[in-house]
C-alpha cells in the first residue's frame, strides 16, 4: 500500500494545503476509490468538510471524480499528479519571485535616476527673490562664489536694503565671499567696497566674463538671479556645481594675474591675509555703525563730551 511521503506532506503544508486536504490525500493514496461517506467514516471528519477539500483537490488535478455503479467515487489520479502539481507550483512561485525582483530592480533604477536628476526651484517677483536669498543662508556653507555682472547701478537695485541685511548675517556667520566682476566703472565700484562688505572681488576682462546675470555657487547648488526680470532659479546638481566652481577658480586666477599658476607665492598669501584682516575690521565697523547699538554709544559719547565741556 502506497504511503504519502513525509517530504511531500511537509511541502504540501508549506504550499498552503489544509489539514483536511492532506487527510483526504493520505486516505485516497492508500486504497481503492471511495465515496465521501466512506471517507468520512475512515477519517472522522464531516461530509461537508471533506466535500470542500475534495473540490479543491479536484481543481488542482490531483483527485479524480468517477461514477461506478451509479455511485460517485473519488480516487487519487496518481502519485505523478502530485509531483506534477508540485513542479507547477514551484515554477509559479519562481515566476512570482522573478516578477518581484524585476519590479524591485525597476524601482531601484528609478530611484537612481531620480538621484541623478538635478533638483530645480524657481522664485518670482521681489518676495520670491528675498525668499531665494534666505535659502542661500540655509545652505550652511562657509564660502560663497559669485559672478557679478555689475550692469546695474547700486541705487537701481530693488533689493539693496535686503542685501545689506544679507551682508550682516553673512558676516555674523563668518561666511566668506569671493566675487568676479567685469572690468569697468561699476566693477571697480563694487571692488572698492570690498573692505566694508566682507568679501574679496577681482575684475575680469569683459570679453572673458562668462555670464550676463548674477550667479552664486554654493555647495552643490547654482543660484541665478535676474534683477531686471525679478526672478531667480536654483539648480542643485553636484556635478554641474563642481564644473562651475572649477571654471570660477580658473577665472579667479586669471583675474589675479595668476594665469597658469597652480601654487600661490608666499607674497600673494601674505597680501591675501592682510586684505582679509582689513576687510574684517572695516566690515565690522560698518556693521556696528549700521546697528542700533552705535546710536546709543554715540549718544552716550555726546553726553559725556557735553558734560566735560
Amino acid at each position: 500500500m502506497t504511503q504519502l511521503p513525509a517530504s511531500i506532506e511537509s511541502y504540501l503544508v508549506e504550499s498552503g494545503f489544509t489539514p483536511s486536504e492532506i487527510t483526504v490525500l493520505k486516505k485516497l493514496i492508500e486504497g481503492e476509490p471511495v465515496t465521501i461517506r466512506e471517507l468520512a467514516a475512515k477519517t472522522g471528519k464531516s461530509i461537508g468538510t471533506l466535500d470542500q477539500a475534495i473540490k479543491k483537490l479536484t481543481e488542482k488535478g490531483i483527485v479524480n471524480k468517477q461514477t461506478i455503479n451509479a455511485t460517485i467515487r473519488y480516487d487519487i489520479a496518481s502519485i505523478e499528479a502530485i509531483q506534477d502539481w508540485i513542479e507547477l507550483d514551484t515554477k509559479n512561485k519562481h515566476d512570482v519571485l522573478n516578477r518581484k525582483k524585476e519590479n524591485f530592480d525597476a524601482f531601484m533604477a528609478t530611484v537612481e535616476h531620480e538621484k541623478g536628476r538635478p533638483d530645480m526651484k524657481f522664485f518670482h517677483g521681489l518676495p520670491g527673490m528675498k525668499q531665494a536669498y534666505d535659502r542661500l543662508l540655509e545652505m550652511d556653507e562657509k564660502e560663497w562664489l559669485k559672478f557679478c555682472p555689475a550692469d546695474m547701478e547700486p541705487d537701481d537695485n530693488p533689493l539693496q536694503e535686503f542685501e545689506a541685511e544679507l551682508f550682516r548675517e553673512r558676516r555674523r556667520r563668518n561666511i566668506s565671499l569671493r566675487v568676479l566682476c567685469p572690468e569697468g566703472l561699476n566693477g571697480k565700484r563694487v571692488q572698492s567696497k570690498d573692505a566694508f562688505e566682507y568679501r574679496t572681488t577681482r575684475l575680469l576682462e569683459i570679453e572673458e566674463f562668462p555670464v550676463a546675470f548674477t550667479k552664486f555657487i554654493i555647495g552643490d547648488t547654482i543660484a541665478s538671479f535676474d534683477f531686471h526680470e525679478q526672478k531667480a532659479s536654483f539648480i542643485q546638481f553636484p556635478e554641474f556645481a563642481d564644473g562651475q566652481r572649477s571654471m570660477f577658480n580658473t577665472m579667479w586666477r586669471i583675474a589675479g594675474g595668476e594665469r597658469g599658476k597652480s601654487v600661490r607665492s608666499e607674497h600673494d598669501k601674505q597680501q591675501e591675509q592682510e586684505a582679509k584682516l582689513e576687510t574684517s575690521v572695516l566690515s565690522g565697523m560698518k556693521t556696528f555703525f549700521l546697528s542700533k547699538k552705535s546710536a546709543g554709544v554715540l549718544l552716550g559719547l555726546g553726553v559725556m563730551a557735553g558734560v566735560v565741556t
